[in-house]
């Protein structure tokens, strides 16, 4: 696809004419991070910078310190919603730490979590410092108290009421947003009544002396003759009970004083019943409106904030545990949302268009907690792409700085950009002259490189950053992924990519399709690392089936393990189904989520804490199941009835493993020359029977030190196991232990 290569060229000469913003599609590989020591990369070809060969494919590796060596890192992650947990379940700071420490405990290794691009520039919100309704007629020397007054606007022949709204932009400058010239600027109102009405915002040029005592014969506007103006747009029209936002910006920056009138007026012949003042009689319905008023929300796209995202990582470091940002931007989960980002970039970029102009657009309702409006941004849009990317190289150089004052303790080891985007096609100016100029490309090609470039300049910026990191992106199903790995693999070899791996979304339920993810195409290509980066267990749609129990959540884990792929849970707690606690304890814990008497944490937490004890093998040797030798899975697809027996070959030794429990999976791993590691999950007899292995010097059980170190120790009890006459051994492996055999021999050295 050598034409995707001279369109690539295109983008890149427009962004950098757009202002500066790089990419550096044809610098090779090796120069990528050249003047930075990474927090965390991915090592490809077996070669790790403990200058040692290791058995895996793909290491991911964190950097020790403020060294310039690097440790190898056994990844089980879970995500953790905070964005819903803040923002749904009112979860405070305290909270989601407790959470973290949680997750600490129940073994899991690296945590990723959301950060949205309005947690690091926020919209500050107004409200109105003067609120006065005036109507003509008999009321028209009426001074109105609006918090007894229905704001019912009407525009007829007989009656006619306006709207008066005062802000005081003199009241941000005492936060960190600084005065000036806006980005973005919005009024947020709120329509009680049921109505087909639409509405006119007026903004007043002069006169802003008046105040909440005015009437219609003492206003100075009384809803005619004015330049400013912003009027519901067609594909938003004022219908039902719900916020309606208008952009003002316009006008608002006209304001050089630090005040602003806005007058509302509903169109000829309509009425609009709206929030901020007294509620509507007997209509419980509407009792928020009380509060609900006129609200201008403003927008710099120079203004950043960076205790939120501070606090996140503080909370990780104290639970000594790795973080994972998830960059929720322009695009998550195949949506631009006003919840996830600040208004600027609703104003001044592309939206995704559909072919008759207007754009791809979703309202939700008013009990909404994360947002009305969801739009999706054009991922064509140069503009936007470079606005993004430098916020997003702003927050990890920020990270750099806060890592240093830290004492490099490089908690954050990666980030997803973004998660499962969309690849709609779009009829916006961008992506229509970026279609032009591409045509030998069909259009599924032509999508799949505008979401390549879209996630590569992303990651770019991360990668350029002073504190780069891995970088990856996970699909759904039928989201495309295939052709995004293959599209990403083919720029690895001819040229260079940012997007270290393209993972997937699978949650399946159905074990052998887990467990090829890790070594069969789409994901197991190239150098890409085969990443299941969201699984979970949906508890109540799988359970009720009656197919699945408590005890599967942890063991696909191993699952995914024995196929070669690298696993994700979804999630602590997101209210999405697959919640693995239920809420928060007085103590700080968490109270499993229960489903039919049983917890699926419960297997999850056994079978990690079993997987750390190994962390350092899991992390450098390749499964069986994609091609490795040296670390054997058992039963990691369970066979059907409760007996299972096996047989492979570790080097020249064979290992057999036996249960007689459903599902029960074991583990068998060289350490080294020396030392043969067994594992087992559920079963409190399996046995492993070792032959050809040798003189036996010692069985013990044992573990690594730390789930990044290469050290064993020996841990305390009395491990069951006999010789027969015929050099074989065979070892009791109670559930959820390690079990180290070691051989005599008489040049042995510790570890």
């Amino acid at each position: 696809m050598k034409t995707s290569t001279r369109f690539l060229h295109l983008g890149v000469a427009l962004l950098v004419a757009a202002g500066g913003f790089t990419i550096h599609p044809l610098q090779s590989k090796a120069e990528v991070n050249k003047n930075h020591n990474p927090a965390s990369k991915i090592v490809i070809n077996q070669q790790s910078d403990y200058n040692r060969a290791f058995d895996k494919n793909q290491i991911l590796e964190v950097r020790n310190g403020n060294s310039s060596s690097y440790r190898p890192l056994f990844y089980n992650g879970i995500q953790i919603r905070i964005d819903k947990l803040r923002d749904i379940y009112s979860y405070n700071i305290n909270d989601i730490r407790n959470a973290f420490k949680q997750a600490k405990n129940d073994g899991f290794t690296v945590i990723n979590s959301q950060i949205l691009w309005s947690d690091i520039q926020k919209d500050p919100s107004l409200n109105p410092s003067d609120i006065a309704y005036i109507k003509n007629g008999d009321d028209a020397k009426t001074d109105f108290d609006e918090s007894k007054t229905t704001l019912k606007l009407q525009n007829s022949s007989q009656s006619k009421s306006l709207v008066y709204l005062k802000y005081n932009l003199n009241q941000l400058t005492n936060g960190k947003f600084k005065f000036g010239a806006f980005d973005g600027a919005k009024l947020r109102i709120y329509a009680m009544s049921a109505s087909d009405a639409k509405l006119t915002i007026y903004g007043l040029d002069k006169d802003n002396n008046w105040n909440g005592r005015i009437t219609w014969n003492t206003a100075p506007f009384k809803g005619t003759g004015l330049k400013s103006s912003s009027a519901s747009p067609k594909y938003d029209p004022i219908k039902n009970e719900n916020y309606y936002d208008f952009d003002v910006t316009h006008f608002v920056n006209k304001q050089n004083h630090g005040k602003v009138t806005l007058v509302l007026q509903a169109d000829a012949s309509a009425e609009l019943d709206m929030g901020g003042g007294a509620k509507i009689a007997d209509n419980t319905s509407n009792e928020k409106a009380l509060n609900e008023k006129p609200r201008l929300l403003l927008s710099k796209k120079n203004n950043y904030d960076y205790d939120y995202l501070d606090q996140i990582i503080k909370a990780a470091r104290d639970a000594n545990i790795k973080l994972e940002i998830l960059w929720f931007g322009s695009d998550t989960t195949k949506v631009s949302t006003e919840w996830r980002m600040p208004f600027y970039v609703l104003h001044n970029y592309q939206k995704v268009l559909k072919q008759n102009g207007d754009p791809v657009f979703k309202k939700s309702g008013p009990t909404s907690a994360i947002g009305q409006y969801s739009y999706l941004m054009d991922k064509n849009d140069f503009n936007l792409q470079k606005q993004e990317g430098t916020v997003v190289k702003n927050v990890f150089n920020h990270i750099a700085k806060d890592n240093k004052k830290a004492g490099y303790t490089n908690t954050v080891i990666g980030a997803q950009m973004p998660n499962e985007p969309s690849i709609t096609r779009s009829y916006a100016r961008a992506s229509n002259e970026a279609r032009e100029a591409h045509q030998d490309l069909t259009d599924a090609q032509f999508n799949t490189w505008t979401l390549w470039n879209y996630t590569n300049n992303l990651a770019a910026q991360i990668k350029e950053s002073n504190y780069p990191v891995w970088t990856r992106v996970n699909n759904a199903p039928g989201d495309g992924g295939d052709s995004l790995v293959a599209w990403n693999e083919k720029q690895r070899q001819d040229e260079a990519t940012r997007l270290d791996a393209v993972g997937i979304d699978p949650y399946t339920y159905n074990y052998d399709q887990l467990y090829k993810v890790g070594h069969t195409q789409p994901y197991a290509q190239g150098q890409n690392l085969p990443m299941i980066m969201e699984d979970g267990l949906g508890i109540e749609n799988s359970w009720a089936e009656g197919n699945y129990a408590a005890e599967d959540a942890g063991l696909r884990i191993i699952t995914a393990l024995a196929g070669g792929a690298t696993h994700n849970y979804y999630d602590f707690k997101s209210g999405d189904g697959f919640d693995l606690y239920d809420s928060e304890n007085a103590d700080g814990t968490f109270k499993p989520h229960i489903y039919k008497g049983s917890a699926a944490i419960d297997s999850i937490r056994n079978v990690n804490h079993l997987l750390t004890k190994i962390g350092h093998a899991l992390a450098t040797k390749q499964a069986d199941g994609a091609g490795g030798k040296q670390l054997l899975f058992f039963n990691a697809v369970p066979a059907a009835g409760d007996s299972f027996t096996d047989t492979k070959k570790l080097n020249n030794t064979e290992v057999t493993y036996r249960t007689d429990s459903n599902k029960s999976m074991g583990i068998a791993l060289q350490r080294d020359k020396n030392n043969i590691v067994l594992a087992s999950t559920l079963d409190s007899d399996a046995t492993f029977t070792l032959k050809g292995v040798g003189k036996i010097r010692s069985v013990k059980y044992g573990q690594y030190k730390t789930v990044q170190s290469d050290k064993w120790e020996t841990t305390d009890g009395h491990v069951k196991y006999k010789n027969d006459k015929n050099g074989t051994i065979t070892i009791t492996v109670p559930d959820n232990t390690v079990v180290n055999v070691s051989k005599k021999t008489y040049n042995s050295h510790s570890n």
